[in-house]
């Protein structure tokens, strides 16, 4: 069964990105959240984050990394406690400004109306190669 109100996070959450607006994402965090991004040692933030301090380090090393042109959440598939989310993304190196654009899935899983934990699958390779 389709959770609208974990859907509603999870797009409040990508709002907030597009905005800028850290402390806002974090807000929707566990404090035990794990946050899983791949792509060591070639992607900077390509590691595991623990706990929201550490996630606000992720978005810290995703803008020194990375300008994204565009991200567009695109779909949402809901079941009890777990969203995951489809979309694209284009975006440049801030080193290099070679660009780098493809899909994503995210995995959002939710306990007691937070995230608790998250994990993004994403081409690293293609993000790797734009940042060297």
């Amino acid at each position: 069964m389709r959770n609208e109100a974990n859907v509603r996070v999870v797009q409040s959450v990508y709002e907030s990105f597009g905005r800028g607006d850290v402390p806002a994402i974090l807000d929707h965090l566990s404090e035990d959240v794990v946050w899983i991004h791949v792509g060591a040692p070639k992607v900077p933030y390509g590691r595991t984050y623990r706990g929201p301090q550490d996630v606000a380090n992720f978005f810290k090393d995703l803008d020194t990394a990375v300008q994204f042109t565009a991200f567009e959440p695109k779909d949402f598939i809901s079941e009890g406690d777990v969203v995951v989310a489809l979309g694209s993304y284009k975006s440049q190196g801030r080193a290099t400004g070679k660009s780098s654009d493809g899909d994503w899935a995210m995995v959002w899983h939710f306990k007691e109306g937070k995230v608790f934990h998250y994990q993004a699958y994403i081409d690293t390779l293609a993000v790797a190669e734009s940042l060297s």
